[in-house]
């Protein structure tokens, strides 16, 4: 329990339903950059961007990694569900991801996948 009386669960789940995609993002640059990623793209407009591709593009050796974020409750368009699909096709490795989903964001950066 923390010191108000709530889990670190349900804490955990506050601080994930209150980040905006902006603040999600900048905490996922963060610890790519932390990890080695040093060549990480997000395009500042998408208003000219093609509808659906994903947030964010790294690179680290011969890894090449998309990711899509997302808030929580929100789920990929269907454009953007097809270009995560496409990706992986490809040979890729294309994910979407939550706030909630940290430990794994964490893994699969500091992994060799």
């Amino acid at each position: 329990m923390t010191a108000n009386g709530i889990s670190l669960a349900e804490y955990q789940a506050q601080v994930w339903r209150a980040m905006t995609e902006a603040q999600f993002q900048s905490l996922v640059v963060a610890l790519a950059a932390r990890q080695g990623w040093a060549h990480i793209y997000h395009t500042h407009d998408s208003r000219r961007s093609q509808a659906g591709y994903p947030d964010l593009h790294m690179l680290r050796g011969e890894r090449s990694l998309f990711a899509e974020l997302k808030r929580m409750g929100r789920k990929p368009t269907p454009a953007q569900d097809s270009w995560l699909s496409a990706l992986r096709e490809a040979g890729h490795e294309a994910y979407s991801w939550r706030p909630c989903d940290m430990p794994e964001i964490e893994r699969v950066l500091g992994g060799e996948e």
